[in-house]
């Protein structure tokens, strides 16, 4: 049986995928855009990739994913000819992507003005570096070159954004992978948007703001926020004051597992009876830690250490309750040699299996080779292999009555002539030019959001931001730390409203079963059983309205069944299992490739994306819809380039500065700089020797500010930024705009914020720039309110009567806010 089925999807044999018939022409090079592309084209979409002439950017693997499902079109864009049969093809299409710097496409005549002039329904999506608005807008960059501008490099690893150190050098192309699904959610919203108005629109998705919203985790702390949330738990007023970022690379190399070596009990790696490590979390969860100290059977040990299992919020603060860590007192070295002496007892696949059964977010830490061979990512279909090349399956599947996304991958062959379109139009009118103010792309939609944590709230958030009205539903009672529910709820849950709902009790399902018909949308991030039990599952909620897109987001969800569907797990663990903790750091001391910037927000995009392509499915006449993703499929998008070339080495360690001569961090008098040259780039009077070379530019670049050295290295040819960190960026930042205010296309990439809660805290966040509109308005989303600040209005908005509201309320079914809070977070 299939994992749809077993989650209600409805099955009625081959179906035509959710875009079938959306016809899109992929101008993308490089990575961003033909990514893009891919998410259309799994999803169903005709797509045309044109492809310069003898122009090759990745290896033959990675190209030959890129160009899944696609139909490819040798075009030099130069030529009248060959560019007049671009444009005869854009005449009838439905998307654009290009990914040139701003201006190319308008030079070349194929610029949105000049399409949609033919074509006035058409949506371009554009996803250039950096905002055709912003200052930076003529200079060439590569993902190395954004990472550098947007904290990637410092603030990844936990030591080197408390400590400001030396900068560390990560291979994986984040800005360009987020892009790339940005660009895919810009298109699917504006083909949502036309099926209600009939026109197209522009929309451009800059790289630099696309990497901010993965480094949203990086970026984000609240002012002064208090020592339990900072890792290491000290003030916020010590760790910024402390900056390390001089030491040689050897000394930081001390400091960094210096810091590892002081993670907390519940959230490390522990060195188990083969040698191997097992890495655990399960950290500020009341459920998840109770479960592993009853699996381990050491509960009487661990209150002899004088450890309580207290209430998660610790409010007032404690120092010995397991489910609030606040520090490394005795009784909490004591709890990491009680695991530590249990854990090496045994094998880590032992321990893996018996802790992730009982509940528990477990896994052994593997490389990514060992992970592209786990026979489990192959039978769930989170890993396919095609013509001998291991690769990504979907990243998303939707699946309903009418339509299913395929997991084959279509195949055309190389040499056919592209003379035109083969699917039917997917619009029948051409565009209506009508102008006047439009409406959000997603006004008018109902979601119900009940995920917490950071994936799935996020996808809920990115749906207001694109004008849905988001309902959010929290526990009564939390049995999740104030970090997770509060701290980064703050950031992901903008834009809400919120009702604090105890679904453990039938009255509380009740209440969910009255929302549900008005429903369009329904997000969760439970296990398949959870989701069951609480009356969500698909099939439980299609009995109630048959037209509502449920969204899954899980752990190890692939579109085929394969076994580990029940296991939890959060970001760190899904590192650990696919190698990108052995790369960051090393196979002796694995270490966190930036929380939630990783895996978490990609995925939650991906929620969002599949949750707008169910949308335009379900305009398309499908029913009972079921929208999936999972942490693990993330893995290996945000890995492409190493995925499709297993064997290929890649720079790894805290440590690392990179391993070319021109993708690679080189250090000037007063900071750092990265230097690129781009996938094709070489500088032709360097030394010819790869030593001799870097170390010429190093000499260089060493005896220069770092403002020398940029014009140095540009005048050179080279494409080069300087290192900044996410410490420097929340130092310049500007002071928010209004809420409800709208988003202008206008602003500069990458703007960091001051905002000031109503709740009396004030917060650094990137504006939410990643999607610009030319005639959509965006608008500023609302603060994110506090648990059940809202439960009377939405229990009012269900139906119920003013009395039987206050009964629920004195009942503790439902509640209007977590007792203790005078802020929204607490001590």
């Amino acid at each position: 049986m299939s994992t749809a089925q077993t989650d209600g999807a409805q099955m009625d044999g081959a179906q035509a995928g959710p875009l079938s018939g959306l016809r899109v022409l992929d101008f993308g090079h490089y990575l961003a855009g033909p990514l893009a592309g891919l998410f259309l084209a799994d999803q169903g979409a005709e797509v045309i990739q044109v492809v310069r002439p003898g122009v090759a950017v990745w290896d033959a693997n990675t190209e030959f994913t890129l160009a899944r499902g696609k139909r490819k079109l040798v075009a030099d864009l130069a030529n009248p000819v060959q560019r007049q049969a671009m444009l005869d093809l854009a005449v009838s299409c439905d998307v654009v992507l290009e990914n040139f710097r701003p201006g190319v496409m308008d030079r070349l005549g194929l610029g949105y003005d000049a399409i949609s002039a033919l074509n006035p329904g058409v949506i371009y999506v554009s996803m250039p570096a950096y905002s055709r608005h912003d200052p930076r807008a003529h200079l060439p960059a590569w993902d190395g070159t954004i990472s550098a501008a947007c904290g990637l490099f410092t603030d990844l690893s936990i030591g080197g954004a408390a400590l400001d150190l030396p900068p560390t050098f990560t291979p994986l192309p984040l800005p360009s992978i987020y892009a790339g699904l940005w660009g895919a959610i810009a298109a699917v919203a504006a083909v949502h948007a036309r099926q209600q108005h009939g026109q197209g629109d522009h929309i451009e998705v800059p790289l630099l703001d696309a990497a901010m919203s993965a480094s949203a985790g990086v970026i984000f702390q609240v002012a002064g926020q208090p020592a339990r949330y900072n890792a290491p738990p000290l003030s916020r007023a010590l760790l910024d004051r402390i900056s390390l970022r001089r030491l040689p690379h050897g000394l930081a190399g001390r400091v960094h597992q210096l810091v590892t070596s002081q993670m907390p009990p519940l959230f490390r790696n522990y060195r188990c009876g083969d040698g191997e490590q097992l890495f655990i979390c399960a950290i500020d969860n009341a459920n998840h830690i109770g479960k592993l100290i009853d699996a381990l059977g050491i509960r009487a040990q661990v209150e002899a250490l004088g450890l309580v299992f207290g209430d998660v919020l610790d409010i007032p603060p404690t120092r010995n309750n397991i489910n609030a860590y606040r520090g490394n007192s005795a009784a909490w070295r004591g709890l990491r040699k009680l695991l530590a002496s249990h854990f090496a007892r045994d094998t880590a696949d032992a321990w893996t299996e018996r802790l992730a059964l009982a509940g528990v977010p477990v896994v052994r830490q593997r490389s990514m080779v060992e992970w592209l061979n786990l026979p489990v990512m192959h039978e769930s279909a989170v890993l396919v292999r095609r013509d001998g090349v291991t690769e990504p399956a979907p990243q998303v599947d939707v699946r309903g009555r009418g339509c299913a996304t395929a997991m084959d991958a279509r195949v055309f062959a190389a040499d056919v002539v592209v003379s035109g379109w083969l699917s039917e139009p997917f619009f029948k009118d051409v565009g209506n030019p009508a102008l006047g103010e439009r409406q959000a792309p997603l006004a008018g939609i109902q979601v119900l959001d009940l995920a917490n944590v950071i994936a799935g709230p996020s996808a809920g958030r990115t749906l207001a931001e694109l004008g849905a009205e988001v309902a959010h539903v929290s526990a009564v009672s939390p049995r999740m730390g104030p970090r997770m529910n509060l701290l980064l709820g703050m950031e992901v849950n903008q834009g809400k409203r919120s009702i604090a709902l105890d679904l453990h009790r039938e009255a509380g399902r009740g209440v969910i079963r009255r929302l549900i018909p008005s429903a369009d949308v329904l997000i969760y991030n439970k296990l398949p059983q959870q989701a069951r039990r609480l009356g969500v599952a698909p099939d439980q909620v299609h009995a109630l309205n048959a037209r509502t897109v449920v969204t899954a987001v899980t752990a190890y969800g692939g579109a085929r069944a394969g076994g580990w569907e029940s296991r939890p797990a959060y970001d760190p663990v899904i590192q650990a299992l696919t190698g990108i903790m052995q790369r960051f750091g090393s196979e002796k001391v694995p270490a966190v490739h930036g929380i939630a910037s990783c895996i978490d927000y990609f995925t939650g995009y991906a929620a969002a994306f599949a949750t707008v392509v169910g949308l335009v499915a379900r305009n398309r006449g499908a029913t009972h819809l079921v929208a999936r993703t999972s942490l693990v499929r993330t893995a290996g998008w945000v890995q492409l380039p190493q995925v499709c070339n297993p064997a290929r080495l890649t720079p790894t360690g805290l440590t690392s500065v990179g391993g070319e001569v021109l993708d690679r961090l080189y250090r000037a008098r007063d900071g750092w700089v990265h230097v690129d040259a781009g996938p094709r780039g070489r500088m032709l009077d360097m030394p010819a020797d790869a030593a001799q070379a870097r170390n010429w530019l190093a000499d260089g670049i060493a005896g220069q500010s770092m403002a020398e050295a940029l014009l140095w290295l540009r005048s050179l040819g080279l494409v080069a930024d300087a290192v900044v960190s996410a410490r420097a960026l929340r130092r310049h930042a500007g002071v928010a705009l209004a809420r409800g205010s709208r988003m202008s296309p206008l602003q500069a990439s990458g703007e960091i914020v001051q905002v000031e809660h109503p709740a009396g805290e004030s917060y650094f966040a990137p504006d939410a720039s990643w999607l610009r509109f030319k005639h959509a308005p965006r608008r500023r989303i609302e603060h994110a309110p506090k648990p059940g600040q809202h439960s009377a209005e939405i229990l009012a908005r269900a139906g119920y009567s003013e009395s039987l509201s206050v009964a629920l309320m004195q009942q503790g079914v439902v509640s209007a806010g977590w007792p203790g809070l005078h802020g929204y977070i607490p001590e």
